[in-house]
């Protein structure tokens, strides 16, 4: 592997639980691969990057969507496609807000963006 994974097996699992169709992933072994390819692979364009000031490394993918965040110690916190809640219907965006499911900024670059200046 290029990171040191998630955390723990219970991290893998929920991860891929909540995100794991977005990439088509068959098994949360599967999902974690590709969260490790995105974010230990080599920077390639039109993958967009950050360092937060507290180490961590946020990947943006434009053409794709792919965002993801591995901690300083190459640890992935995350690996999901964002989904702007102004891009769904009323009654779909209630929910998926609720749920945690979508944000609040008018595009996925702006999200990334945004997400670049956290701690």
């Amino acid at each position: 592997m290029l990171t040191k994974g998630f955390l723990n097996p219970r991290q893998m699992n929920r991860h891929y639980t909540n995100h794991g169709a977005d990439f088509g992933a068959m098994s949360a072994t599967e999902y974690e691969i590709f969260a490790d390819m995105f974010l230990g692979g080599v920077k390639i364009l039109p993958i967009q990057e950050c360092i937060r000031a507290k180490g961590d490394i946020v990947r943006f993918n434009p053409a794709t969507d792919e965002y993801g965040v591995v901690d300083g110690n190459g640890t992935i916190r995350t690996y999901f496609k964002p989904v702007p809640c102004s891009s769904l219907s009323r009654s779909v965006r209630i929910t998926m807000r609720q749920a945690g499911r979508c944000h609040g900024h008018n595009s996925n670059l702006l999200y990334f963006q945004s997400e670049c200046g956290k701690w």
